[in-house]
């Protein structure tokens, strides 16, 4: 294997590109053939695992930080690279000599935005202009319908088509108005779909909500005690926790809470650990 390929097989995985992105390619000649590395597995992907995997001698280029798969037969075990030597880069070749010695490595605390849904994620893209705005909505409504399918997600709506008898003279007007044009504009099957979202819906314009336009309303309200039970050992999970701190009892106890207050009250909670410790070091003095 040519030592382009094992370049591309090393960073193919790592390569978020979309359709019409502009990509850069440089080369990078003085990679050195590795000695030792060391690796471990991701606990998750060798739960329940018995046996020895056999891994490829093929070539490819290494870091640390860097993490591969090997399949094999059912499985499929993903590793990550812990050390190399030489450091920074190195080619992993038949020689090199493969370290595995250590416990499984923990996804949550490689990976801590692992519960974290970005745009990536589900493929989309997100656009931030400055300029005339009703210009801007003409532009993505456009370039939408020659690109559908798509789904046009506007967040808060309630900024850009307030009440029309609210605005402040007559700056908003135009552009609710044109923002009410090219809702009606979207033919029934032009495979092009328009969401808002907003957390003040008495301020958004009522000729929005009309029928063919946004006529359909999800409302995501204050979570039930169960639901905060589910968000609070995410945000406690950096947090070390006391035998005693009762998750289930918080939960109850919190009502009206969102997701959103939940990580400031667990931040809060530790600060005041940390006072109250502070403190009581200070008093044995």
């Amino acid at each position: 294997m040519t030592l382009k390929r094992a370049a591309y097989n090393s960073r193919k995985s790592l390569a978020t590109v979309k359709l019409g992105d502009l990509v850069g390619v440089h080369p990078c000649l003085d990679i050195k053939y590795g000695k030792q590395v060391h690796i471990l597995p991701f606990d998750d992907s060798v739960e329940g695992l018995s046996g020895n995997i056999s891994m490829s001698t093929s070539s490819r280029i290494s870091w640390k930080g860097d993490t591969f798969l090997v399949r094999g037969g059912m499985c499929t075990v993903e590793f990550k690279v812990m050390e190399t030597n030489p450091a920074e880069f190195c080619i992993v070749a038949q020689d090199t000599v493969i370290h595995t010695e250590g416990d499984p490595v923990k996804r949550e605390d490689e990976e801590p935005n692992l519960n974290v849904v970005g745009y990536d994620d589900i493929g989309s893209r997100s656009y931030e202009q400055n300029g005339d705005e009703r210009v801007i909505c003409g532009k993505r409504s456009r370039r939408r319908r020659k690109n559908s399918p798509a789904i046009i997600f506007i967040d808060e709506v309630d900024s850009i088509a307030p009440k029309r008898q609210k605005t402040n003279g007559e700056v908003k007007r135009p552009v609710v108005l044109q923002l009410l044009t090219l809702i009606d504009g979207l033919k029934a099957r032009s495979n092009v779909v328009v969401k808002g979202a907003t957390n003040r819906p008495n301020f958004v314009d009522p000729g929005l909500c009309r029928l063919g336009r946004f006529d359909r309303e999800d409302v995501i309200g204050i979570p039930e005690p169960t639901g905060r039970l589910k968000s609070l050992p995410i945000h406690t999970r950096s947090i070390k926790l006391a035998e005693d701190v009762d998750l289930k009892h918080i939960s109850a106890d919190t009502h009206g809470y969102v997701d959103f207050n939940a990580g400031p009250l667990c931040s809060e909670a530790a600060m005041q650990r940390i006072l109250k410790t502070i403190q009581s070091a200070l008093a044995r003095r």
